[in-house]
C-alpha cells in the first residue's frame, strides 16, 4: 500500500488521460469517413423519366380500381346476409302462425321403452382407526359457534377438534377429520 501511495503522489504512474486523443491512431479516420461522400452513389437524387412516371401511375390506378371492387363486393355481401336474415325472420312468423301437423310415426320405427336401473351405491365400511358415528352436517356459521363455544370453555384448538369429532360433526369438506390447524382458522376468522 505504501508503494502506491508513493507512485502516486510522486506522479511515476499517472492514470491514462482519456480526452487526450492520438491521431496517429488507425482507428480513428473520422476525416475519411466525412471527405468521402461518393461512397454511396444511390443516395444522390436522380429524376425519374416520364416513362417511370407512367409506369407508377398506372400501378397506382390498378391498386384504386382494385380497391374500389372489392368494396363493391363487400357491400354485394351484406345486402345478401341481410336478405338471408329477413327470409328467415318471415319463415320463423310462418310457423308461428300455422300450427305444425303431427307426422304419425309407424310403430316399427318407435324404440322399445328401456327401463332404467338405479345405480347401485357401494357401502362404504368405517375403517379400523374411525370409530361407526352418525355424523351431523352442520352449516359454517353453526360450526363456527360450537367452537367459540368450546373455546371459551378453555379448550385448546386440538381439544376442540377432538371434541367435534366425539360429537360426530362432520368437516366443511365433508371428508377428513377436524385438525386443529382447522379449528384455528375458523375460530380466527379464516
Amino acid at each position: 500500500m505504501d508503494d502506491f501511495l508513493h507512485n502516486l503522489r510522486t506522479g511515476k504512474n499517472k492514470p491514462f488521460d482519456r480526452k487526450r486523443r492520438t491521431y496517429d491512431n488507425s482507428h480513428n479516420r473520422m476525416q475519411d469517413r466525412q471527405g468521402n461522400r461518393n461512397r454511396r452513389p444511390y443516395h444522390q437524387n436522380r429524376d425519374f423519366s416520364n416513362e417511370t412516371m407512367n409506369n407508377i401511375r398506372k400501378v397506382l390506378e390498378e391498386i384504386s380500381g382494385n380497391q374500389r371492387k372489392m368494396a363493391e363486393i363487400n357491400n354485394r355481401r351484406v345486402a345478401v346476409e341481410e336478405r338471408k336474415a329477413e327470409a328467415l325472420e318471415s319463415l320463423v312468423a310462418y310457423l308461428k302462425e300455422s300450427p305444425v301437423p303431427a307426422i304419425p310415426v309407424p310403430a316399427a320405427a318407435q324404440p322399445a321403452p328401456v327401463a332404467v336401473a338405479e345405480p347401485v351405491k357401494p357401502v362404504q365400511k368405517p375403517s379400523a382407526t374411525e370409530p361407526e358415528t352418525a355424523t351431523q352436517v352442520l352449516s359454517r356459521g353453526e360450526i363456527i359457534t360450537r367452537i367459540k363455544k368450546h373455546r371459551k370453555a378453555g379448550l385448546s384448538y386440538e381439544k376442540v377438534a377432538l371434541k367435534l369429532e366425539e360429537e360426530g360433526v362432520q368437516t366443511l369438506s365433508g371428508r377428513g377429520r377436524w385438525r386443529g390447524q382447522t379449528i384455528y382458522r375458523l375460530a380466527n376468522g379464516g
